[in-house]
């Protein structure tokens, strides 16, 4: 069997997100050996927007694909509870999460949309807030500024919260966008950050840690459903080996990463004070984010997860 990988990264190495997926190749190529051969598609060479990618696997053009489960919300609002700000403290806790039943609830809502099985979820680190003009301490300093997010209404209503002005930008038009000055700042994680090498068009970073950012391995489920149990039972396994290696892969990375961006950038750490700023703003969308999931899918997966919203 034939299994093309599209996406957008350069190749297997260069971060916590590649060498997960590589290991979730290595792992299916173990378990299936010579009954498969696996063909890797690199830096967007089938597509690299929202349209190319996810409607790929719709229409078959390819057997796996990864993207940010932030991008699924142009057609799904299966993970729009993972863009709600402050939900969750670290990245242990969303992997936790996502590992049990609030992951599947929205793995089983997305098929129920799109046809897509998400089969991996990676964690990718928690998001930060960067800009070009100014240190930012609190939230009143993000005020007016042009900031970068997916074209994610929750992304967009967190910007409105923090009275900052959300400016929708391909990930893949990123940097040229800040080099230009089309927008200030930005918010991704320390890995997409370093990886886009967006410190050298950015002087400034801020320790927001507002959301978890997860990336999704994913597949047609109509394709999946019709393979034997064999490979179904390899692709699994293969998807918990990419979920572990991920995580484990970004503990050890996102240290090193940190140093070069804090070489390159003005990092600021906000005191709990300052950064309790920033959360009581959000939390003023938190109605807003639920009444847009829909109230009683928003409540099943919070409940899912042991989270209330307070």
């Amino acid at each position: 069997m034939l299994i093309r990988f599209s996406c957008t990264e350069r190749n297997f190495e260069d971060t916590a997100e590649t060498r997960g997926e590589r290991e979730f190749f290595r792992s299916l190529k173990e378990s299936l050996g010579d009954k498969i051969e696996i063909q890797p598609y690199f830096s967007g060479t089938l597509g690299s927007t929202t349209d190319d990618i996810l409607g790929g696997l719709i229409n078959g053009s390819f057997e796996f694909s990864s993207f940010s489960l932030g991008s699924y919300a142009e057609l799904t609002k299966a993970f729009n509870p993972l863009d709600v700000p402050y939900v969750f403290s670290d990245v242990q806790q969303a992997y936790d999460c996502m590992s049990g039943e609030m992951g599947e609830l929205m793995r089983q809502r997305c098929i129920e949309d799109t046809g897509i099985r998400v089969v991996a979820m990676k964690q990718l680190g928690m998001r930060q807030l960067t800009n070009s003009k100014e240190e930012i301490k609190t939230v009143d300093a993000i005020k007016g500024k042009k900031i970068r997010v997916q074209m994610n209404n929750m992304f967009i209503a967190l910007m409105d919260a923090w009275g900052a002005g959300a400016t929708p930008v391909a990930y893949t038009e990123l940097y040229t966008a800040l080099q230009q000055g089309v927008v200030d700042g930005q918010e991704n994680p320390i890995t997409n950050i370093y990886d886009s090498r967006l410190y050298e068009v950015q002087d400034y970073m801020t320790l927001t840690n507002h959301m978890p950012t997860i990336s999704g391995m994913s597949c047609n489920n109509s394709w999946y459903e019709g393979l034997s149990d064999e490979f179904k039972a390899a692709i699994d396994k293969a998807a918990k080996d990419c979920e572990e290696m991920t995580l484990e892969a970004l503990r050890l990375c996102e240290e090193d990463y940190m140093n070069t961006l804090k070489a390159e950038m003005n990092v600021y750490e906000p005191t709990p004070e300052e950064l309790q700023t920033f959360i009581d703003a959000a939390k003023t969308m938190w109605p807003q984010a639920r009444e847009y999931c829909g109230d009683e899918y928003f409540d099943q997966v919070m409940a899912a997860a042991g989270i209330t919203m307070e």
